[in-house]
């Protein structure tokens, strides 16, 4: 995407954010392509491993499939939990 375009979107995108979905700073997405990628990833794994494991362990299978689908979440939506609490991470 050529950087007009890119630029353009990227403020209307806030523009729309901020005018029709109003949301604390605590929600704004704070997450990097690499990092989404990142969380995505690990979502997924955790999501498979859950579903692997709830025969076995249906405590810790239901643990990993909620942390994934958490992860996942992350990654759509482009905000990282500890991000907005302040912890600091590498992507």
């Amino acid at each position: 995407m050529p950087p007009i375009c890119r630029n353009f979107a990227v403020l209307a995108t806030e523009i729309l954010y901020d005018r029709f979905f109003p949301v604390s700073d605590f929600f704004r997405p704070n997450l990097k392509r690499q990092g989404r990628i990142a969380r995505g990833v690990i979502g997924t794994l955790c999501l498979i491993a859950g579903i692997v494991l709830v025969d076995h362990a249906l405590w810790l299978g239901l643990i990993l499939v909620v942390a994934g689908l958490f992860a996942i979440f992350e990654a759509l939506r482009g905000w990282c939990l500890a991000r907005a609490c302040g912890i600091k991470t590498k992507l």
